[in-house]
């Protein structure tokens, strides 16, 4: 948006073009001089819009080709205007995820390294039974085991067919494509 003095913001533009009523019926001054008007273009608006509004035909005077053009420069910006909320959205819910991840990393590595800690401890404990290596190494095992059979359990939840809903919708949009 424009912040330099003088400059108009779009509502103000579109009210001068007709768009919108005025608070008032009289027209409001203009503070542009000769040879900046705008255009319904650079106001953000549809020509056939414009025209519209500056003739005030009731709707059945209004010829169906300017109506069909109004429907479309309308339907135009609300696709338009469903894309720029759905790229805020996502840009939203990514925002919200890095930070979520980021703090799951910091309690991860606090986790992981209270785990540590623990381990080394209970190394100790086992120390005082049987000699320092032989604990460390009963530890190890142990944690390997464990280790493997998550690693297994992972494994078998793996994800086989990537998409595979899409896909299957993909597959029958190209068959009814070809039926047609």
């Amino acid at each position: 948006m424009d912040t330099t003095p003088g400059a108009k913001s779009s509502s103000e533009k579109l009210r001068e073009l007709s768009l919108f009523p005025r608070s008032s019926g009289k027209p409001e001054p203009s503070s542009e001089g000769p040879g900046e008007a705008i255009t319904p273009a650079a106001a953000g608006i549809s020509l056939a819009r414009h025209r519209l509004d500056e003739k005030r035909l009731t709707f059945s005077e209004v010829p169906i080709g300017t109506l069909f053009g109004q429907l479309f420069d309308e339907m135009n910006e609300l696709v338009r205007k469903e894309v720029d909320l759905a790229r805020a959205e996502i840009r939203s819910n990514v925002e919200d995820g890095v930070r979520m991840v980021k703090w799951f990393s910091i309690a991860g590595l606090c986790a992981g390294s209270a785990m540590t800690l623990l381990l080394i401890a209970l190394v100790f404990a086992l120390a005082e039974k049987v000699p320092g290596w032989a604990a460390a190494l009963i530890l190890a095992g142990i944690l390997l085991a464990v280790g493997l059979i998550a690693s297994l359990i992972a494994w078998r939840g793996r994800i086989r067919n990537v998409l595979a809903a899409t896909q299957r919708s993909l597959k029958g949009n190209m068959q009814w494509k070809h039926e047609i």
